[in-house]
């Protein structure tokens, strides 16, 4: 499924300019994952938690449909306070609409699921949460996610497996098997697994919609071996050859 043409212009050309921690293969993943829901015909917001200048958040905002919006949320104080005038002026240069984009400053764990929800203004297609690292902050993050996710939306969750943050690997674990209705359906690798890794959750029937619209999309980066979380097969992403 082809991406919209701003999305691809701006991966290929412009993503690396935009400071951040964000590997280009996560994006295109994100990006192709958005195009095969719009093909299905899905409708519905997304969203981010925790977009410092904005590298990741601009390729979902590019891959929006008429009627959608992307949610951007920062506490927007570090590591100054002009970085919500660079999140700003990135997603302006890179040629997104921002009549479509909705900023929270704010830090999660002083939200509710219902201010969440009653802010995000309708259900999201794809969240990625990169905000809280510790047990307790990233399972308020995900009562937040699973209170607005779209029955057929994409939970992306940053930095798991991050050697710096085990914490925040071990609450993942912990929802998961607490959540027996979501799966992980695909770890994307950053340059190494030391480098941390991104998860993509979803609920178990459109798990292999979502596996298979990877596998068609970018099967060079599709490696032979899988991820076996909890008895879940999931697919490995990664930048290097097979």
């Amino acid at each position: 499924m082809p991406l919209p043409e701003a999305a691809e212009r701006y991966l290929a050309k412009s993503f690396n300019a935009v400071k951040g921690a964000s590997s280009k293969i996560s994006a295109v993943v994100a990006a192709h994952l958005l195009a095969a829901q719009s093909a299905a015909g899905l409708r519905g917001h997304v969203a981010e938690i925790g977009v410092f200048e904005g590298r990741f958040f601009i390729a979902l905002a590019l891959c929006v449909a008429p009627g959608e919006r992307a949610i951007a949320t920062d506490v927007f104080t570090w590591p100054d306070e002009e970085i919500a005038e660079r999140f700003l002026a990135n997603c302006r240069a890179a040629g997104v609409n921002m009549d479509i984009v909705a900023v929270q400053k704010a830090a999660t764990h002083n939200l509710t699921r219902e201010g969440y929800r009653q802010f995000v203004g309708g259900p999201l297609r794809f969240l990625h949460v990169d905000g809280a690292h510790g047990y307790d902050g990233v399972l308020h993050d995900l009562q937040l996610a699973k209170a607005t996710l779209h029955h057929q939306g994409i939970l992306c969750l940053d930095d798991v497996l991050h050697p710096r943050y085990p914490a925040l690997t071990v609450a993942v674990a912990d929802w998961l098997k607490a959540n027996p209705e979501f799966a992980l359906f695909a770890v994307v690798d950053r340059e190494s697994f030391a480098s941390a890794c991104k998860f993509l959750i979803c609920r178990r029937e459109r798990f292999d919609f979502h596996r298979d619209a990877l596998i068609a999309a970018m099967p060079e980066h599709v490696m032979n071996f899988r991820a076996n979380y909890f008895g879940d097969e999931a697919l490995i992403i990664s930048p290097q050859a097979k």
